[in-house]
């Protein structure tokens, strides 16, 4: 996908960071100088702008609230997709507007609630979600700019586009049972992370799935496969559960083989 003017596109920690210094910076300036009280409000700006995105997707069954974005259910699914700006907006020039999208499963909230020891991940029915630019393999931060009035309708109709091209797909994936359950299987699907696929796994009574996704992840991620090795041959009385998220992916792996007995290798 071009990045068009109306989109900001950022694949690097630093760009991202020397973009948020040059807003505090310029947030900052428009502070001491004072705004125009005819100007408009960014909030309003921002909640107006999400509305009218939201209105394209109406007739699949989203509906908007101004403090939780586009949700819609779809069986035992939930999609939701909310929205986020900013603190370094400036009346009348800057209003910055990003999305994510999130899928839900309600059997997967019942079933982790069931299990006697919980991995730490989440005890709600989130499966995985996160930032519409980390919903495709080529990840990015996506941002775009809804403060100037005469270029918003462009902006906001970028916006749209983007969720139709990367959103949405992706959000239907999990609208075919059969085929996320191959999907999973192979960690095949963006932002949702390996132990949430294994619980997925686990929660269809699917165990050798579940075992085949956590190997098949080990053998191509020779440092977590190390680690998980390591936290394996410690001492039963080290291994403290919910696992300390510090240890990343090798804890969760090592938490489904000393938990529910799944090997891994």
């Amino acid at each position: 996908m071009t990045e068009p003017e109306s989109r900001k596109e950022f694949r690097d920690l630093g760009e991202l960071s020397r973009e948020v210094a040059e807003r505090k910076r310029l947030a900052a300036r428009a502070r001491f100088a004072g705004s125009d009280p005819e100007s408009e409000k960014p909030r309003e700006v921002f909640v107006e702008a999400c509305r009218r995105i939201s209105a394209a997707f109406e007739s699949r069954g989203f509906s908007f609230t101004k403090t939780k974005g586009m949700k819609r259910t779809v069986g035992e699914w939930t999609h939701w997709i909310p929205f986020q700006s900013s603190h370094q907006n400036i009346s009348g020039s800057h209003v910055a507007l990003t999305t994510f999208a999130h899928a839900f499963w309600k059997p997967l909230k019942t079933w982790r609630r069931a299990q006697p020891v919980h991995l730490g991940l989440s005890d709600d029915d989130r499966l995985g979600g996160g930032h519409v630019g980390n919903l495709r393999e080529d990840h990015c931060w996506m941002q775009w700019d809804v403060g100037d009035q005469s270029r918003r309708a462009g902006v906001i109709s970028d916006v749209v586009k983007t969720l139709e091209d990367i959103a949405m797909p992706w959000l239907s994936q999990f609208d075919e049972p059969v085929r996320l359950l191959e999907l999973i299987e192979h960690h095949k699907v963006e932002e949702v992370a390996i132990g949430s696929c294994i619980e997925y796994l686990l929660c269809l009574r699917e165990p050798d799935r579940a075992r085949h996704c956590g190997s098949s992840f080990l053998r191509s991620n020779d440092e977590v496969a190390s680690r998980y090795r390591t936290i394996l041959a410690r001492p039963e009385s080290e291994n403290v559960w919910p696992p300390n998220r510090g240890g990343g992916y090798a804890n969760d792996l090592a938490f489904f083989t000393l938990n529910f007995g799944l090997k891994f290798g």
